[in-house]
């Protein structure tokens, strides 16, 4: 990005005609092939992780003692005797199916990323134009890119033709990036890199011919799958409390044994009947329902969150979203709608009927159609002269067509002549006619973190074009949401905001929704230390222009200050902070599917608003399942109390371990 074509070119090994296929064979053996790795996990062994888990290991040795107990007391076997020991299993079975179907499903993700690639690539070697497999590219190649295309791999742009891709799901900007071969001067975000191209992205205008530099897991979707991989699902408060309660049973059981030993020396009990109080403290001092009361519970809270369009993955995220005080919510698609509208207008007091002819030149000075094929800025403005009722005109000829060298598009229309794009430019074609007008129109609508563009007519006879008026457009908020953002705030949930797009829009997005606190950049979060960051994260609720690494970072210090974190997204850029928060929530309408496999919450209508119903949902659920872990424990204490109560007072044995399996 910071080289020139020539250089880039040269250092690859490359030329404009490509590479001789013994260099490919070359490469294909340095690189591999351009698809990012498939790493399998033994089913076996992930389905054994399940049973990881000091409850599990008490609740395995009370399997066993149940096992073990038939065959101890008086009486012949019958499968009635194995009664407590078919219910102990049928609880491990059932909590290691579920635990097994969360983490396969998580790994799906990965594979949903190499889905994003094009099946095929326009590739130029020897001289020779040719379509091949898009695995088979590699780094060095030329690759020939018109509208439409999937773009396989990562490459330096070295011929473009008003070439427009869309990387919203990479980057997270709404809008078509204007792509070029400009040598840029300094580092800067991978939003900003103009002239460079991006795997799994797509070309939405113009053609363009590329030079490879990365492939599979060195292209930026392959570090994203990196990630994504290397993320581990957090534990969640639940989780923690368990492991504590799992600890602290042990400890009694434990402490159970010892006083068995004690009694049974003291009273002269035989070995049988030693092991059978033992069995029978143990299993009293084992909430065995417990796991499938927690299943349960989770199990009815699905039904009724699915009734709220929260679809749950994971039945943990369940218990989590009642503690989460804070929601990381992506802008594009999540607060806003992740389409460009037009806003606001203004119209030159001096026109007559400015209105439809402003409308008139936003339809007829475009390419796109819709409802959304090409640029979103020219749908935004077809959307615009539709509701007003006007119909395009056909254009006789595109004397300029739209470029961010030009940033302007001219069209003849018979004997008329329209213009649109940027104010600085058709002022100067207009001779500067209302300068100072425009300019502070144009002024107060970027202020409010608007795209401005300017429309101007030349009528037959005239020598020069007048502007008609100005376009301001955003991607604008979901409905809803400001109303969803005060009603969490009022939970005591706090909402931060965390975006590829520019800091100006996001601010103003920001403060149209009620999100208020300190805008921060990708570029001077690089420069913080996690102490210094951890600190300046209370007061800051805007990050901007930000990439993945970026996201995780942030995610990384609201954990380390205590928070329990929900992120949301709905773009591939979104997947690897998604599945590494408390809560991952992704948009199931409109997100990507990579996204959604990450997630542990999808929602069915992408409404900011169902998160925080989810949160109020998932706070009844969180005082359920503790409300029955009290019970659950209290009833345990009791048995051990009375057993131990009745051992020492050396009366027989109230209760056998089946009898306690059922009480």
């Amino acid at each position: 990005m910071l080289q020139s074509v020539a250089d880039v070119i040269q250092a690859l090994g490359s030329n404009t005609d490509g590479l001789s296929e013994a260099e490919i064979f070359k490469r294909r053996s340095q690189y591999g092939f351009n698809e990012l790795p498939e790493k399998r996990r033994s089913l076996v062994l992930l389905f054994l992780r399940q049973f990881q888990d000091i409850l599990v290991y008490i609740l395995v040795g009370a399997l066993v003692l149940s096992l073990l107990l038939p065959f101890l007391e008086e009486g012949r076997e019958t499968v009635e005797s194995f009664s407590d020991a078919f219910v102990i299993l049928a609880i491990l079975l059932l909590n290691a199916i579920l635990g097994f179907f969360q983490e396969y499903r998580a790994e799906q993700a990965v594979a949903l990323l190499r889905t994003l690639t094009g099946a095929s690539s326009r590739v130029r070697r020897e001289g020779k134009e040719s379509i091949i497999p898009s695995r088979e590219v590699v780094p060095g190649d030329i690759v020939i890119l018109e509208a439409g295309d999937r773009i396989a791999a990562d490459g330096r742009i070295f011929r473009a033709s008003h070439f427009d891709v869309d990387e919203s799901s990479l980057t997270g900007e709404s809008r078509s990036a204007k792509k070029d071969t400009e040598l840029l001067k300094q580092e800067v975000p991978l939003a900003e890199q103009r002239n460079m191209v991006f795997s799994g992205t797509l070309v939405t205008g113009g053609n363009a011919e590329i030079v490879i530099t990365g492939i599979g897991t060195e292209t930026e979707i392959g570090k994203i799958a990196k990630m994504v991989v290397e993320v581990q699902l957090p534990e969640t408060p639940l989780q923690r409390k368990m492991q504590r309660l799992s600890k602290l049973i042990g400890a009694i059981v434990l402490g159970l044994c010892i006083l068995l030993i004690g009694i049974g020396l003291l009273y002269g009990f035989t070995v049988q009947e030693i092991v059978l109080i033992g069995a029978t403290l143990a299993v009293s001092a084992v909430p065995e329902g417990l796991p499938a009361v927690i299943t349960i519970c989770f199990a009815i809270g699905v039904r009724r969150m699915a009734r709220k369009n929260a679809l749950v993955r994971r039945l943990d995220a369940l218990e989590t979203l009642g503690s989460v005080n804070v929601i990381c919510s992506d802008k594009t698609g999540t607060i806003t709608r992740n389409r460009m509208t037009v806003v606001e207008t203004w119209i030159d007091p001096t026109e007559h009927d400015g209105e439809r002819l402003l409308a008139l030149i936003a339809a007829s000075n475009n390419r796109a159609a819709l409802p959304n094929i090409g640029d979103p800025t020219e749908i935004a403005l077809l959307r615009f002269a539709q509701d007003r009722g006007i119909e395009r005109l056909i254009i006789d000829e595109e004397q300029v067509p739209f470029s961010a060298e030009a940033k302007y598009m001219q069209t003849r229309h018979g004997d008329r002549i329209f213009l649109k794009g940027a104010p600085e430019k058709i002022l100067e074609l207009t001779g500067n006619r209302g300068k100072e007008q425009v300019l502070a129109e144009n002024e107060r609508m970027a202020m409010r973190g608007l795209r401005v563009l300017a429309a101007a007519v030349q009528e037959s006879g005239e020598r020069m074009p007048h502007i008609i008026g100005l376009f301001g457009m955003e991607d604008p908020p979901r409905e809803g949401v400001a109303n969803a953002i005060a009603e969490a705030k009022r939970a005591g949930v706090r909402t931060i905001m965390i975006t590829g797009d520019h800091a100006k829009t996001a601010l103003a997005i920001a403060r149209q929704v009620g999100i208020e606190g300190d805008v921060l950049q990708g570029k001077d979060l690089d420069a913080l230390t996690p102490e210094e960051l951890i600190s300046r994260i209370q007061k800051t609720s805007v990050f901007a222009r930000v990439s993945p690494t970026h996201k995780l970072t942030i995610l990384e210090a609201l954990k380390q200050h205590g928070c329990i974190v929900a992120m949301t997204g709905d773009g591939v850029n979104d997947a690897p902070a998604i599945k590494g928060a408390h809560v991952g929530i992704a948009m199931g309408r409109d997100g990507t599917q990579v996204a959604r496999e990450a997630a542990s919450i999808v929602l069915a209508d992408d409404d900011y608003a169902t998160i925080v119903r989810a949160i109020r949902e998932g706070r009844m659920i969180y005082d359920n399942v503790r409300k029955f872990i009290l019970f659950l424990l209290r009833s345990n204490f009791d048995e051990i109390l009375f057993i131990s109560t009745t051992l020492l007072l050396g009366f027989p044995l109230p209760y056998h371990p089946v009898h306690l399996l059922w009480i």
